[in-house]
């Protein structure tokens, strides 16, 4: 986040000053349930094995999902399908979101 002083400018710099920022993000909920064979990229532990898949071919992943919710309970959720950049750290963006709707039997 960059910090600049509205102006107008002079000749001169506009002085030096500090900022204190707070920001807030609502994120979809996590499935405790669902398990990437691949991990999760955005997960706490960021342990992760990466799918490389080139442009117009397919990879695979296995989605494990393992309620521990009572017999009968209807859960929702979204599998989000991420790409990994070569920059390193946690760069990547959403490619695709797939909703899920399954019943604990």
């Amino acid at each position: 986040m960059g910090v600049s002083s509205p102006g107008p400018f002079q000749d001169t710099p506009a002085p030096e000053t500090t900022a204190e920022i707070t920001m807030t993000a609502t994120t979809e909920p996590v499935d405790p349930g669902a398990t990437a064979s691949t991990g999760a990229f955005w997960g706490y532990s960021a342990k992760h094995d990466s799918l490389p898949v080139a442009a117009g071919r397919t990879g695979t992943m296995t989605l494990t999902l393992a309620p521990a919710a009572p017999v009968g309970t209807v859960v929702h959720g979204i599998l989000h399908v991420d790409n990994d950049t070569a920059m390193g750290g946690a760069n990547g963006s959403e490619i695709i979101g797939i909703p899920y709707t399954y019943t604990v039997g």
